[in-house]
């Protein structure tokens, strides 16, 4: 659930009253379905705490059919230090680009940062980007590459060195099941969404959704060729769960 800050209440007002619309929607008879269908554990968990419901399955996505993602072999880091992050996103406050630029602002105090990061926005799409261009635009090390079709997130996967995904809040988040099928080591914001996708992994860090200090540490400490990742392992959801679409219609329908 979105924790809003003034940002979310500036840039982004309608959201922000659809967001907590959403919440009293959702009380409207939820406890007369049936079965109420989710992604992620977390998830089930804050519905059952705040709607009292009791049959909630996680239907977690199929297996994502990445096409033409190829898998990176342990892309070795370049020695220089010149190693790309990568953030594809929409250009929605909640995404939390912020962090990122601020990260950037520390590691560009230091001479000997070569690193870069691209994100998928160019800083016209509305009045969050456009705040962000104005505040972040001096950054050499920020690459401003706008919105990119398939065909370009594929080259752009092929690219990079490294994912950032500091999204405040998610339903699953796309990009990091992505970056895991292209074999590309993370660094995820700390929030339980983001354990659960990227689920099992041997090369992700973890940082808090407002400490851009910790992040700066994170992304130079990479650049510079040392450890900074930990090994992650899959958990599987409580019964009830389904995998996959047969799965979840044949659950919805046995009983009815």
């Amino acid at each position: 659930m979105l924790k809003a800050n003034w940002r979310d209440s500036w840039f982004d007002p309608k959201y922000l009253a659809f967001t907590l619309f959403y919440g009293f929607l959702y009380a409207i008879n939820i406890r007369q379905n049936h079965s109420v269908v989710v992604q992620q554990e977390w998830i089930r968990a804050e519905f059952k705490r705040r709607f009292r419901v009791d049959r909630v399955i996680v239907a977690r996505p199929d297996s994502l059919k990445v096409g033409d993602l190829e898998k990176c072999a342990n892309k070795p880091v370049p020695m220089d230090g010149s190693c790309i992050f990568f953030f594809p996103s929409l250009p929605r406050c909640f995404k939390n680009f912020e962090l990122i630029g601020e990260a950037v602002e520390i590691l560009e105090r230091a001479n000997e940062w070569a690193g870069r990061v691209r994100w998928t926005i160019d800083g016209t799409e509305n009045s969050y980007t456009r705040w962000l261009r104005k505040r972040f635009g001096r950054l050499r090390s920020l690459e401003w590459i706008g919105r990119q079709d398939r065909e370009q997130m594929c080259k752009q996967y092929s690219e990079v060195d490294c994912l950032i995904f500091p999204s405040r809040v998610e339903t699953w988040g796309l990009p990091i099941s992505e970056a895991k099928s292209a074999n590309l080591p993370m660094l995820l914001v700390d929030l339980p969404y983001a354990h659960e996708t990227v689920g099992g992994w041997d090369r992700v860090a973890f940082f808090p959704p407002n400490a851009p200090d910790v992040l700066a540490r994170q992304m130079s400490s990479f650049a510079s060729g040392e450890s900074v990742f930990t090994r992650t392992s899959a958990r599987r959801p409580e019964e009830p769960t389904a995998d996959g679409w047969k799965d979840l219609l044949l659950q919805l329908t046995c009983d009815l």
